[in-house]
């Protein structure tokens, strides 16, 4: 059970490929650890590459470049169940070189917020494949997954994920990749959710009926909820009927729950019932923490059920862990208007992980907040425990918002299909779309009527790509496409040329060019030699999902520079030649790209170095 350690930890690229899209659910989301999981998953701001479907609420987590908010209708019949509790990720990676594709599910107990990384005890499982090596256990949860994502596109708002960058839609390869796993029962996978039944049914369906023999004599459950009213059935008793119906566990089971003394619900008023029924209640333990610093106290969010024998290694042991709370609207109840929507894995731990790790290797106390709290804790005192408070829903919103994206066009803001929406100035003042005199083109311009923050599209993508300034700089993202380098990421040598490819013709050590009259000459000369190399070198690579970026991106940045590699670029223009043609030279483009995309590009760049009319440097090779 190696592998991500952390919240973010899960949204780093496996080694070698890059972010591509990927979707997440949940019941909150904060600014500051969407932030940092998009940036762990890409860096790229200039097309979507998170889009996220939280519980709807009036303060919305909008405004984090590269994430597309998708707006849950506000209506729970419309949109079939009362809380969005799930909380899944589904994620694509490419791979730099070849553009193979790979899988991640995640499956958290946490929200994306600040506390599982810091204040709360939550778990996560997830698993990683491809299409052509998946097995039928992964393509079934994959593919649950996707249908539960799907069910929740169907009731959002029009957003981002229906509007083309560079020629595709943003999870256009997310979506192909799962369409070509294989086919697999969604009901013999391991993940399970509510939309046609409680979560304790699909979590009983999932086990393995044992002999007598192998039958589980140890339950442990954890919580950070178990409801409030105590007039409703007993759920953890629920939980354990139902797995001794099943034929799974003793009828004589050792049952313990794990939860929060400060906040332990209808535990306080069913103290002596527990008791005398035999149940243990302990508050959680959490045995990670950084090497000789004391462990930071935390709060018991994550959800649980897992049973064996005594010391968990006996027996078939198996593990429920998700979203759902031990409630009846949590585990027991199926999605519908009036309940939630939730989701969870049930795995069967490798019996090697043992009830504790031995000579460094981990167990289940390392996995779980349960280390042998029978063994160095007394139960909790439920008589003088502490209810807590009850659930508090969050403030959530009258209707759907009128727009979720704004477009900018030379100062000019308009809405999707020409509406008029009211929008907050950078002045401060207001105005309705379309308006003028918005310069530059902002990130994200705020809705009067909601406070909204929408994304802006300029010229076809977001609004936050950071543009180069120089040569040495598009060399620079060279090395980082299709994603822009890392912000933090060092400056190369400036001479170095890096490439590997066969070189431009005519450019050589002993060419007219090289042996210019003048020391001046050379410079400029070697300054365009170096960046052509870089641009077919790689460009000859570029996959063909990436070529309409790689036009759009060689136009933009190309031109963009113009002003600041003017002395470069005034060489050629004085010399009446133009070095760009030999991009479209086959030797140079990749296989089955359309040369006329790059050739609108290049007319663009042409006229923006101020090269319209020359001829091209290269019509006469020998020459040179």
């Amino acid at each position: 059970m190696n592998g991500p350690t952390s919240l973010i930890d899960l949204f780093s690229p496996p080694l070698d490929h890059i972010g591509d899209f990927g979707l997440l659910c949940g019941f909150t989301a904060g600014r500051d650890t969407v932030n940092r999981i998009k940036r762990r998953f890409s860096p790229d701001m200039s097309h979507p590459k998170l889009a996220l479907l939280i519980h709807p609420t009036k303060v919305p987590v909008t405004d984090v470049p590269g994430v597309i908010w998708c707006h849950v209708t506000h209506d729970p019949r419309a949109r079939g169940f009362d809380l969005l509790h799930a909380k899944l990720a589904i994620l694509g990676f490419r791979h730099r070189e070849t553009g193979a594709y790979r899988l991640r599910l995640v499956v958290s107990t946490g929200n994306w917020t600040h506390e599982p990384l810091s204040t709360s005890i939550d778990c996560f499982w997830s698993c990683e494949t491809t299409p052509d090596q998946a097995t039928l256990d992964d393509a079934a949860d994959m593919r649950r997954a996707w249908d539960v994502f799907q069910n929740l596109r169907a009731v959002t708002a029009p957003d981002l994920l229906q509007t083309l960058f560079d020629g595709h839609l943003p999870d256009a390869a997310l979506r192909e990749a799962v369409e070509a796993l294989p086919q697999a029962d969604p009901s013999g996978g391991r993940l399970i959710d509510n939309r046609k039944g409680g979560l304790l049914s699909e979590f009983v369906s999932r086990l393995a009926k044992p002999s007598r023999r192998r039958r589980s004599t140890k339950v442990v459950m954890g919580a950070g909820y178990y409801q409030s009213a105590v007039g409703t059935d007993f759920v953890p008793k629920r939980v354990l009927q139902e797995l001794v119906k099943a034929g799974v566990i003793e009828s004589n089971c050792r049952a313990s729950l794990i939860a929060n003394p400060e906040s332990c619900q209808s535990l306080v008023e069913r103290a002596k019932w527990l008791t005398s029924d035999r149940w243990s209640v302990y508050a959680p333990e959490f045995s990670k923490h950084r090497q000789g610093e004391p462990a930071t106290p935390r709060k018991l969010h994550a959800k649980f059920i897992l049973f064996g024998g005594d010391d968990l290694t006996t027996g078939l042991a198996s593990l429920y862990l998700g979203s759902g709370n031990l409630t009846e609207r949590g585990i027991i109840d199926p999605m519908s208007p009036h309940g939630n929507l939730e989701a969870g894995v049930v795995i069967r731990p490798d019996p090697a992980l043992g009830w504790r790790g031995n000579k460094g290797t981990r167990g289940l106390t390392d996995l779980l907040p349960i280390a042998r709290a029978e063994e160095r804790r007394a139960p909790i005192d439920l008589v003088n425990a502490a209810a807590g408070d009850d659930f508090e829903r969050p403030e959530e919103p009258d209707t759907l918002p009128t727009v979720t994206w704004l477009i900018w066009n030379e100062g000019n803001l308009s809405a999707p299909g020409g509406a008029a929406v009211r929008v907050r100035l950078p002045d401060g003042g207001t105005d309705v779309t379309p308006c003028a005199s918005l310069f530059p083109c902002p990130e994200f311009v705020t809705l009067e009527d909601s406070g909204l923050a929408v994304p802006v599209l300029c010229d076809g993508v977001l609004s936050t790509r950071l543009r180069p300034r120089s040569f040495d700089e598009v060399l620079k993202g060279l090395r980082q496409f299709p994603e822009p380098p890392d912000a933090d990421e060092e400056e190369d040598d400036t001479e170095r040329t890096g490439g590997t490819g066969p070189r431009p013709p005519g450019v050589t050590a002993g060419s007219p060019l090289a042996r210019a009259d003048t020391p001046e000459r050379p410079y400029p000369i070697r300054r365009m030699m170096r960046l052509l190399v870089a641009l077919t070198d790689r460009q000859r690579t570029v996959l063909a999902y990436d070529w309409d970026r790689w036009c759009r991106e060689l136009r933009s940045d190309l031109s963009g520079i113009a002003a600041a590699e003017e002395s470069t670029i005034a060489f050629f223009r004085c010399s009446g030649v133009d070095p760009l043609p030999i991009l479209l030279d086959p030797l140079f483009l990749p296989d089955g790209a359309e040369s006329r995309r790059l050739e609108k590009a290049l007319d663009e760049i042409r006229a923006a170095w101020g090269l319209e009319g020359c001829p091209s440097l290269w019509d006469n090779e020998d020459a040179v």
